[in-house]
């Protein structure tokens, strides 16, 4: 069934990030370390904008990738190689996975 909060989404397996357009803002944002039975959840949910709210949404790492208007093709997210210095990031999510941490970037503001 069409959702009317959620355009539409796109699931890389090997990944496993979640890639989620919204109907309102136009935005898409990309949600990381997605298990596959939580996409396939979300795939087969009749209401999408509540499963997303009580299964996806605040519970995975997130970023904004693409604004409204802007090119859909999406950048990937660069892979931990110890040159480049993103094993700390590695290393931190690989933390907030084992103790079950939920973090919210800085970088997306709630309205008030």
């Amino acid at each position: 069934m069409p959702s009317t909060s959620i355009r539409k989404t796109d699931y890389d397996t090997q990944r496993r990030i979640l890639r989620v357009w919204f109907v309102g803002s136009g935005k898409c944002y990309e949600f990381e370390d997605v298990p596959p039975e939580t996409f396939a959840g979300f795939r087969a949910a009749f209401a999408k904008g509540r499963y997303f709210n009580s299964y996806i949404r605040n519970r995975f790492r997130y970023r904004l990738v693409a604004a409204a208007g802007a090119p859909a093709a999406m950048p990937p997210i660069p892979a931990a190689d110890p040159s480049s210095g993103n094993v700390r990031l590695s290393r931190q999510l690989s933390f907030q996975r084992e103790n079950n941490v939920v973090s919210r970037p800085t970088s997306i503001r709630r309205r008030k």
